[in-house]
């Protein structure tokens, strides 16, 4: 597994999202940009039927089985 901080606007499906306020890692299924200025929205298979849209350049903590991006 690898760990890496990654812009919202560049997770992938799958990527596990580690969260920095202590709740349980979610992992990825949906991630889309919309809007300007862009803001991604991602929805987490812990968390079904909600999305949650951050701005397109947060970084996010994130694990991963791929290769760096």
């Amino acid at each position: 597994m690898i760990v890496e901080y990654v812009a919202a606007m560049n997770l992938r499906i799958g990527d596990l999202v580690i969260p920095d306020t202590g709740v349980p890692a979610c992992r990825v299924v949906l991630h889309r940009l919309e809007g300007a200025p862009p803001h991604a929205v991602v929805q987490y298979a812990e968390i079904p039927g909600r999305n949650i849209c951050y701005p397109a350049t947060m970084t996010l903590l994130v694990r991963t089985d791929r290769r760096p991006r």
